[in-house]
């Protein structure tokens, strides 16, 4: 059954439709400074506009760099409305978590932004696996794989785990492309600089004026709280507009404010 649901603060990467060559979806990854969109080659093709928008009708747009695998393209995400792009944590050992649950014909869910906003869910059974794709089907006789479900994202007990490649529209079938073997192809084309002692991580803490110890401070719109004082760092929680939370002061030469539990920018809150 297909249904409509909110999705997980931390469940996911933060899928979005694209529109370019054709309509589908897509995943953004943080790289360095850079927010980058995957989706399926055939879905961004070469020289079309490319258009994307996450599930609360934010629009934005990307350029197109490279293919890095077998229709799998990357874009660079232009400056502009702030999506949520963050590098997700991958999960441990996921060949054989996948390796289960095919032999358990577990459970997933296939999801995809809709047109008109929000999250659209159907479940799906795993039922094959090799080195780099994992394969479902729909738990409900008669569902039809519809156009535009390139690219959405699979999920096994709420973590990502592949993007929607092909479809077998005969054998009602789903072929997605395995994360893990995703990210080895990011990190080979896009390698991460190796930690420093001048990461943001490690500067030190003003305590000083407004960012006090136990200074309250109000949310002015929707805010995630970071691992680390940088807009790509993986999310922990959200503040909603108007939610209140103490800050423990702000990290030196960036306007990132330290709380109990991650980080915050220091532009979408107020001091009480």
């Amino acid at each position: 059954m297909i249904c409509l649901v909110g999705l997980s603060r931390a469940e996911a990467s933060e899928p979005v439709m694209v529109t370019a060559k054709q309509q589908g979806q897509g995943v953004l990854r943080a790289n360095r400074d850079q927010c980058l969109l995957v989706a399926p080659d055939h879905v961004l093709g070469t020289g079309y506009a490319i258009t994307l928008t996450d599930r609360h009708r934010v629009l934005a747009e990307a350029d197109r760099l490279t293919t890095i695998g077998p229709d799998l393209g990357i874009a660079r995400v232009r400056p502009g409305p702030q999506l949520d792009c963050f590098a997700p944590r991958p999960i441990q050992d996921l060949g054989e978590v996948l390796d289960t649950a095919v032999m358990r014909q577990s459970l997933g869910t296939l999801l995809r932004v809709r047109e008109t906003g929000g999250i659209e869910t159907f479940a799906v059974r795993f039922s094959g696996l090799d080195q780099h794709y994992v394969h479902v089907t729909p738990t409900t006789p008669g569902v039809t794989l519809q156009k535009g479900i390139s690219g959405s994202q699979l999920l096994l007990e709420g973590d990502p785990v592949g993007m929607v490649q092909t479809i077998d529209s005969v054998a009602n079938s789903i072929s997605a492309y395995r994360f893990d073997a995703l990210q080895h192809l990011l990190s080979y084309s896009y390698p991460q600089p190796e930690p420093t002692d001048e990461t943001p991580s490690v500067r030190e803490i003003d305590k000083d004026g407004a960012s006090a110890p136990n200074t309250l401070v109000i949310a002015t719109t929707r805010t995630a709280i970071r691992e680390q004082p940088d807009r790509w760092s993986h999310v922990i929680r959200w503040l909603e507009t108007g939610e209140a939370t103490r800050v423990q002061g702000k990290v030196q030469g960036i306007p990132w404010l330290m709380t109990a539990d991650g980080y915050i920018y220091h532009g979408d809150v107020i001091t009480r």
